[in-house]
């Protein structure tokens, strides 16, 4: 296809007054890109709490991207080139944790004389219109945060975002940070946009009130609608980059518009599959990127995708058959070929993450937990699909389960995912695992910290959602010791002071507990009646203590307080009203 129309078509879509329209799953429940209201979400909710299940997740995002079609609205232009940079140091990530002391990063942000970005942004494609350039101008496109702000975003970043989203050179980027007049490198202004939408979700908000702004929402989403245009006016051409920033630009924490985590991972996928990055590298002629990087940027996506559809309860978008890529592997990080004498330059010069090289390697290990887990994790919500296609094709006169249990593919594919949960929880590294037994030492790394108890809150997420329709007799245990676990790991974090640092799916697995600890709470007096309102009161206490970052704790609280007085005459989550 010729790329010049691909190039308006996009364009096209950004001018037009609704998106296209996106096929729909066979296996959702409801309409591709309907918004459920609260009330029905709480109706939802409050019933299925009656009746002891596990409710789908209240999530107000718009899933209007298609598991099995991919719009060809936002394929990239398959004939594009990309830009080969010239890298001076290693591609290694967590080597790369490098020093970005405030002291470090002071230079002022100026515009060099030659157009509107600074020395460390590359320049933009010499086939943009003037147009298009006073366009992206006149949107604040080419402002960018003062020293202070960008080194507290970059600080939230490295420590919040890059363990989990190891996507970015990151000795490269502080590098061209640091250099004057461009001399160590340049950064992707899309990138650069994505990097600080992320990184607004975590950074300590009185640096954003110093900086004159008044919430978290409102800074990032002028990074989003900056990245955003970008996008939409194809200044970036790099397909790598696009996939890059896409990933990050999930981390966007209020979608009105629609464009939700689903549809911003949809974008990445589609533009990765335009590149073929979920495919091996090496055999790829003339790749422009290590395959390290290469491979790591895959599996981001494989983890991120499959994240997102636990959240909403649907299936990947990345299908089966397009993802070739073996397990990502510890080589795929060299974190100890780095820091050399021969290079004083690149040592950091403080003690911090850039020089815990244990912390480094155990974050590695998590990372490569979290791609086993992803696996799991597609298996559970496969047999969420087969279960809800058994249910709607069972008649009214046909119990569920005698539907489930005439289906071998289904029963097998229920011992399946059954058994790779069990062998990812026995695998899995002691440096991976959380223990109430053992504490952790108080003074550990808090990116080690965070990430790890992430890893755990995931896998009971998911240990609840695949027992939620009680298919062994066990489910039961299952599903309550899950809640039981979620809330212990989430309020070690929140007594640690690392809870605001949980991305929104954390928010999600409290959530989970939280509802299922509701519905233990619905017994006669007893110790597990006990416990369950014990728990519940501190998972309403630590959902409550976000509400300021995450709109949806923000509901939650207020739907959990509400169940909570309808039911209990005991003034149970006063506090938090």
């Amino acid at each position: 296809m010729d790329q010049r129309n691909t190039k308006r078509r996009r364009m096209d879509y950004q001018c037009s007054p609704s998106t296209p329209s996106m096929a729909s799953h066979q296996w959702a429940h409801g309409s591709p890109g309907s918004i459920d209201s609260l009330y029905r979400i709480e109706t939802n909710i409050q019933q299925s709490v009656l009746q002891n299940e596990l409710p789908p997740l209240p999530v107000h995002e718009a899933t209007k991207w298609p598991a099995t079609t991919m719009d060809p609205t936002y394929s990239h232009p398959a004939a594009f080139h990309p830009i080969v940079s010239n890298h001076s140091s290693s591609e290694n990530l967590w080597s790369a944790f490098t020093n970005i002391h405030p002291e470090e990063l002071t230079h002022p942000v100026t515009l060099n004389p030659e157009g509107f970005l600074p020395s460390f942004i590359k320049p933009l494609p010499l086939t943009t219109n003037q147009n298009t350039l006073e366009c992206l101008h006149s949107n604040g496109v080419f402002a960018l945060p003062n020293a202070p702000l960008q080194n507290a975003l970059f600080q939230a970043f490295e420590e919040c975002v890059l363990p989990s989203m190891p996507i970015v050179e990151w000795q490269s980027l502080i590098q061209a940070l640091h250099g004057a007049y461009g001399s160590h490198g340049s950064i992707s202004l899309l990138l650069y946009h994505a990097i600080m939408v992320s990184a607004t979700t975590f950074v300590d908000m009185h640096h954003l009130l110093e900086a004159g702004h008044s919430t978290r929402q409102e800074v990032q989403e002028l990074f989003f609608q900056k990245a955003r245009l970008l996008y939409q006016a194809n200044m970036e051409t790099d397909g790598l980059t696009i996939v890059q920033a896409f990933l990050l630009m999930t981390y966007r924490l209020d979608a009105v518009d629609g464009d939700d985590s689903r549809h911003l991972i949809g974008i990445a996928i589609s533009t990765a599959l335009s590149i073929g990055l979920f495919h091996d590298g090496s055999h790829i002629s003339n790749l422009p990127y290590r395959p390290t990087l290469w491979r790591r940027i895959a599996w981001t996506c494989h983890i991120i995708d499959c994240q997102i559809a636990l959240r909403l309860r649907r299936r990947p978008i990345i299908q089966r058959g397009d993802f070739s890529h073996q397990m990502v592997s510890e080589k795929d990080f060299e974190h100890l070929q780095f820091i050399s004498p021969q290079s004083p330059e690149l040592t950091p010069s403080y003690t911090n993450l850039s020089q815990n090289f244990s912390a480094q390697r155990e974050l590695t290990l998590i990372f490569i937990a979290n791609a086993r887990l992803s696996v799991c994790i597609r298996n559970v919500l496969d047999v969420q699909c087969k279960e809800s296609n058994l249910r709607s094709s069972a008649s009214p006169t046909t119990p569920t389960s005698s539907s489930s249990d005439e289906s071998p593919e289904y029963t097998t594919s229920i011992y399946t995912s059954e058994r790779m949960l069990a062998e990812w929880a026995n695998a899995l590294p002691h440096s991976c695992q959380t223990n109430p037994a053992e504490p952790r030492d108080a003074d550990e790394e808090p990116a080690l910290t965070l990430q790890r108890s992430l890893l755990h809150i995931t896998f009971y997420t998911t240990i609840a959602v695949f027992h939620q329709s009680r298919i062994f007799p066990s489910s039961n245990f299952c599903v309550q010791h899950a809640s039981q676990q979620i809330t212990r790991v989430a309020f070690d974090l929140y007594r640690r002071g690392l809870h605001r640092r949980l991305p929104i799916l954390g928010v999600t697995g409290i959530l989970v507990a939280l509802v299922i600890h509701i519905g233990e709470m619905r017994v006669p007096p007893s110790p597990q009646k006990d416990e369950a309102t014990n728990n519940f009161q501190l998972g309403l206490e630590i959902m409550a203590s976000l509400r300021d970052v995450y709109s949806e704790a923000n509901r939650v609280t207020s739907w959990a307080l509400k169940i909570i007085q309808q039911s209990s005459p005991s003034p149970v989550g006063v506090g938090y009203r």
